[in-house]
């Protein structure tokens, strides 16, 4: 255990790298259960399946920022390769798209109920 706290503390780029592929697929995970639940999707049994297919697509899909981030050799012993802007940038517009498109099905079933 303490080799491996000394070996993160001695390759900080390492570190950082796989913080940068967590907060990718965290955002990729919040865009699919934001497009998949509530207000989008009524239905708590089409909205659990539809969230499981959607993130089993986005990790396994070449054009998931979050596969691209998993597939990055972040592991490398030469130095460390960051999983790249691109995959950052599209898992945070992917984001901003989900959260614009729920807000606006939320309002839009707001304006009819009232």
């Amino acid at each position: 255990m303490t080799d491996r706290i000394t070996a993160t503390i001695d390759h900080p780029a390492i570190f950082l790298a796989g913080l940068v592929t967590a907060v990718v697929c965290l955002f990729v995970g919040a865009a699919a259960g934001t497009l998949c639940n509530p207000p989008l999707l009524r239905h708590p049994g089409a909205a659990a399946l539809a969230t499981l297919a959607v993130v089993i697509v986005a990790l396994a899909a070449n054009v998931s920022p979050a596969n691209a981030a998993l597939r990055s050799d972040i592991a490398s012993t030469t130095a460390a390769r960051w999983p790249g802007a691109v995959s950052l940038i599209a898992a945070v517009a992917l984001l901003l798209i989900a959260w614009t498109a729920s807000a606006l099905a939320a309002a839009r079933r707001e304006r009819s109920l009232s």
